[in-house]
Order: C-alpha cells, then sequence, then structure tokens
C-alpha cells in the first residue's frame, strides 16, 4: 500500500503574552485541523504539533486557560517560557489536505480523528526529516505510525 500525504501549512498571526502572562492567541477558525507552534531559536527551531476537532476550541480553551491536563500544562508553560525569554512563537494551521492511497485521490474530512491523526503524522515526518526539534517527541526515540485495519475513508 502507498500513502501520499499533501498539505500546507496556513501561517496566522504569532503567539504573544498577555500583561499578566496569559497566551494570547490570534484569530483562530471553530473548524477542525492540525496545528504546529514554531519556536526560532539561534540553534533551530522547535516544533509542535497537534491536532484538534475544533481549533479554536482546543487554544482558547486548553492553551489560553488554566486547564489542568497534563499535555495541555506541559504545552503552555513552554510557550509562555519561550515568550517571556523573548522568543518568537509561530502559529500555523491546516484545514486541509490531499491523500493518495494507492493511486486513488481523496480530500480527507478532518472531522473525522483518523484523518486528523494521518495529517498530523506526516507533519511530525516532515518536521523530523527537516532537522526540526519535536517537542511532542522528547523522551522518545523515534516517531512511529501505525495504521491497521480498514481504512476510514
Amino acid at each position: 500500500m502507498r500513502i501520499v500525504v499533501e498539505f500546507e501549512w496556513e501561517q496566522l498571526d504569532d503567539i504573544g503574552l498577555t500583561p499578566t502572562n496569559r497566551l494570547s492567541f490570534p484569530q483562530i477558525p471553530a473548524e477542525p485541523g492540525i496545528y504546529q507552534f514554531r519556536i526560532a531559536g539561534a540553534d533551530g527551531d522547535e516544533v509542535y504539533i497537534g491536532e484538534s476537532s475544533d481549533l479554536k476550541r482546543r487554544m482558547l480553551g486548553n492553551y489560553a486557560s488554566t486547564h489542568t491536563g497534563t499535555t495541555n500544562v506541559r504545552v503552555r508553560e513552554m510557550l509562555t517560557q519561550h515568550l517571556l525569554d523573548g522568543r518568537r512563537v509561530q502559529f500555523s494551521i491546516i484545514r486541509q489536505a490531499g491523500l493518495e492511497v494507492d493511486g486513488e485521490t481523496t480530500v480527507p474530512n478532518l472531522s473525522q480523528k483518523p484523518m486528523r491523526l494521518i495529517v498530523e503524522n506526516a507533519a511530525l515526518v516532515v518536521a523530523q526529516q527537516a532537522g526540526d526539534r519535536i517537542h511532542n517527541l522528547q523522551g522518545r526515540r523515534r516517531l512511529t505510525i501505525v495504521f491497521a485495519g480498514t481504512p476510514p475513508w
């Protein structure tokens, strides 16, 4: 089986801090998709890539609030510290992608989690191949993509 995933990052405004040091996000669509935080550094970029059934809710509800989930706290603290250190945090999203399976092309429905995971993992592979430090993978040796069963398309 041969699978090709095509996507393009849509650059939104940078993430900032409020006067009380809470994360401040640009206008975000209330749509399913994949998101990327890119932190520029002197020794290369660090990225965090995730997926959500509602990008706006994920950013404002989980990262900009005091939501206490382990990943939410870790990412919120990482972004806040980088901003306090004067580093730029770029924010990009993917709202559409292309998917080709054994020569048959389709547009994946990103409201379906399996489709978002395929695109998210493809984005992680691309970032890893580009030499970016991937925050998602800290403490892990490799990126593993597993697909079993009947395709969801």
